[in-house]
């Protein structure tokens, strides 16, 4: 993103967007926000919207973990505008904000429709986070019955290799554990992500 020749390229928005994502998987938030608006302003009004997938995804996931999620819902599903294969999850990540936020009937339904696109992709680690997202949207209530969900999350995302979405869901599982009294398999959990967020780079987890 920093280099000169980037400056006439014709590719500078989709550069300047995937180099957010970088930052905000390494922590690095306001930079990662920096970047995806350098994107935008590099695309114009008139951008294909494909090519600013990862500057929204960015935006999206700087808001949901500064606690801004009515910000992160609009920008995971600006994220999946024009492109199909990413429609599902964006879908399912703005359902994650919508929840989060406690608007329960509009996750429901973001989810719901999440779930039909993923579906039809055949995604195995859009479907994975799919069901953490289940297990998320149950965990308020009643937190045993989001275990399940958890468990087909870690399992599905470890089928097709999908760390992130297994790391998330695994710290998901730990914490539900950790409130239903099985505090011996939390800690296990919670010993094992350590090592895996600190292997995989991956800071801000």
């Amino acid at each position: 993103a920093a280099d000169p020749a980037l400056a006439a390229h014709p590719e500078r928005p989709a550069v300047l967007a995937s180099a957010a994502d970088g930052a905000r998987l390494l922590g690095e938030l306001d930079r990662a926000v920096d970047l995806a608006e350098r994107a935008l302003d590099a695309a114009g009004p008139d951008h294909d919207g494909s090519r600013l997938h990862h500057a929204w995804l960015a935006l999206g996931s700087v808001a949901h973990f500064r606690g801004d999620f009515a910000a992160a819902r609009d920008a995971w599903l600006r994220s999946g505008a024009g492109r199909s294969a990413e429609a599902g999850v964006s879908m399912a990540s703005a359902a994650l904000a919508a929840a989060y936020g406690g608007d329960r009937a509009d996750a429901r339904d973001l989810l719901d429709h999440a779930r039909v696109g993923i579906a039809r992709s055949g995604c195995c680690s859009h479907a994975a986070f799919a069901a953490y997202v289940e297990g998320e949207m149950l965990a308020t209530d009643r937190v045993e019955d989001s275990i399940p969900h958890y468990l087909e999350a870690v399992a599905e995302a470890r089928r097709c290799g999908a760390v992130f979405v297994e790391g998330v869901a695994s710290v998901a599982l730990a914490s539900a554990r950790t409130r239903t009294g099985d505090v011996a398999g939390a800690a296990e959990g919670f010993r094992g992500l350590l090592d895996s967020w600190q292997r995989t780079g991956h800071t801000t987890q």
